[in-house]
């Protein structure tokens, strides 16, 4: 034991970077992992009761929904995958910068007649009481953070399980353990050093852990902006005065139709009343089976052609309020009431697509199952990119029906100027949130998950700022006879600083071509997560190449600054 303390006194230094390394270690992958695992719930959308009957693979706005929130665990679960990966390049390459530091004293214990199993259980008590102590501060900061984290997700949570953070945390101790240990085995033996190359494997891991930190923050970074311009957006163009109530209404289905026909006709604004999801782009995804004419596919004749769409029903007024554009025919109308003949206005996508040159106005168009769930297309209205959480799984084609006519049990009313009074006839008000309001929560989810990914971010960055720091060591080591002939010919030790700084500057920015390429694998499912958010942003991808450069020339800064400070005749007695 006294060995141990002189060790963890002597080298204390390396030992504090090998708790801190450990801790934020765990702090990074523990907490993404428990956040990920299937705790984050949001509010449901109610799953609207529009009278037609859907086929079996129906999905609900609230469907859809739970599905991106299962896609957002697994990015969190990504992230904690790469997190580790990170953590456990980090450890192993400052174990490895540390043992080579200790090598001499290893060696000299070994001459006086230290056996390598007292060195190895020696290191092992050592490498024990680091990972105690990591453990300590990795599991405080994890609880600290996963707190944080949960109290400010925009829905409710459940409390996630305890056994893969104490995995995770056994593993990390473990590997700590046998890196302070397991150098001990070559204690009296001397290595061939292996030659400089121009990019030695050392920096090549440390390359890697950069890569990922990229990824990783680019990713946040994107996401955050789109969760910015969905708010502002929104706001400058519907103005954001108005009130979105939900709204749990009663009676027959033409009593309800009725109700709502009263007070569009009474409203002296803009009233619009919707199925719940329509807002935010969100629809009942099912197939639906167009009226094509003269279509063909492959020389086949196709004059009816299935087609999976969102379907939602809104009110004459909801066009204008989400300023969709008319492209062909009429929009809904409040003649579309209860006794007329079903119609609804489908988006330019699936009129181009599916019905003959792209003339979809007086065609028909069958959604659902049943006789009686034929409509008439009346309108063509531009595309529209849904705006909620998972919008991007709803596919490209949507039909819109009359509220008139498939009279909802549960509506979004969004008003303007706000019409409380008016709207106490329609049921039960269950929610009243100013218009600004509603788009913010509907921004919150990315903005939450920009921030996560930003933290998690950070933390990779700085466990690869570490690793960069212990391989620029291992490598400016193996470097020194080449260091000490340049010096010995006339070199100065500038010219020693930017050789090592240049060199990894190279592996930075080889970091940042292999971390396009991890963005690119991760780009499918944040699609999923962010409507709109196609291809990278060359402005942030700029910003994170410059920062990941600078966090790499900060990694080994110290080792090339100790290289350019050493004497030539130090270096001279390694030639």
């Amino acid at each position: 034991m006294e060995t141990v303390r002189w060790a963890l006194r002597t080298y204390r230094g390396s030992a504090l970077l090998l708790i801190g390394t450990a801790a934020a270690g765990l702090t990074a992958v523990v907490s993404a992992l428990m956040i990920g695992r299937n705790t984050l719930r949001l509010a449901p959308l109610q799953t609207p009761d529009l009278g037609i009957t859907f086929t079996a693979h129906a999905a609900s706005p609230a469907d859809v929904q739970a599905y991106a929130l299962d896609r957002l665990s697994g990015i969190l679960v990504m992230l904690a995958a790469g997190a580790a990966v990170v953590c456990g390049l980090t450890l192993l390459s400052v174990c490895v910068s540390r043992a080579s530091a200790r090598r001499a004293e290893r060696d000299l214990h070994r001459a006086v007649g230290a056996s390598r199993r007292r060195l190895v259980r020696d290191g092992l008590v050592e490498g024990g009481v680091m990972a105690v102590a990591a453990a300590i501060v990795g599991i405080a900061a994890t609880l600290i953070t996963v707190r944080s984290a949960l109290a400010a997700w925009p829905g409710t949570t459940v409390v996630p399980g305890a056994f893969a953070p104490m995995v995770v945390t056994l593993v990390a101790a473990s590997v700590l353990v046998l890196g302070v240990a397991l150098p001990a085995l070559g204690a009296g033996r001397m290595p061939t050093p292996a030659p400089p190359t121009a990019v030695p494997p050392s920096l090549t891991v440390a390359g890697l852990q950069l890569a990922i930190s990229f990824a990783v923050l680019l990713a946040a970074t994107q996401i955050g902006s789109h969760a910015h311009l969905l708010v502002g957006n929104h706001n400058d163009a519907a103005r954001g005065d108005g009130q979105v109530l939900q709204l749990d209404t009663t009676g027959s289905p033409a009593e309800r139709a009725q109700h709502f026909a009263d007070v569009i006709r009474r409203s002296g604004g803009v009233t619009s009343i919707t199925s719940p999801g329509a807002l935010e782009g969100l629809g009942t995804v099912d197939v639906a089976i167009t009226d094509c004419g003269r279509c063909s596919e492959g020389g086949i004749a196709t004059p009816q052609r299935a087609v999976a769409v969102a379907f939602s029903v809104v009110s004459p007024d909801t066009f204008r309020a989400l300023n969709i554009r008319l492209v062909e025919g009429r929009p809904i109308v409040a003649s579309d009431d209860w006794t007329a003949p079903r119609t609804v206005v489908v988006n330019h996508a699936l009129a181009s697509a599916h019905f003959e040159n792209g003339r979809a106005v007086g065609r028909h168009i069958q959604i659902g199952e049943g006789p009686n769930n034929r409509f008439e297309v009346v309108g063509v209205v531009e595309d529209t990119q849904p705006v909620a959480l998972g919008g991007s799984l709803e596919p490209p084609y949507a039909v819109y029906g009359s509220v008139l006519q498939l009279p909802p049990t549960t509506v979004d009313v969004l008003v303007r100027p706000p019409l409380r009074a008016a709207l106490d006839q329609l049921g039960t008000v269950r929610r009243v949130v100013s218009e600004n309001q509603w788009w913010a929560e509907q921004a919150a989810p990315l903005g939450w998950f920009a921030n996560a990914l930003w933290i998690g971010g950070g933390l990779v960055l700085v466990l690869a700022v570490v690793g960069t720091g212990a391989a620029t060591h291992l490598w400016v080591a193996a470097l020194m006879p080449e260091l000490a002939l340049r010096r010995a010919v006339g070199a100065r030790r500038r010219d020693v600083l930017i050789q090592v700084l240049a060199r990894a500057a190279l592996v930075a920015l080889a970091a940042v071509g292999f971390g396009f390429v991890l963005s690119d694998l991760t780009s499918a499912p944040l699609a999923s997560l962010v409507p709109g958010m196609s291809g990278a942003d060359f402005a942030a991808s700029m910003r994170m190449a410059l920062l990941l450069v600078v966090a790499a020339l900060a990694g080994a800064a110290i080792p090339a600054w100790r290289a350019s400070r050493a004497q030539p005749a130090t270096l001279a007695a390694l030639l």
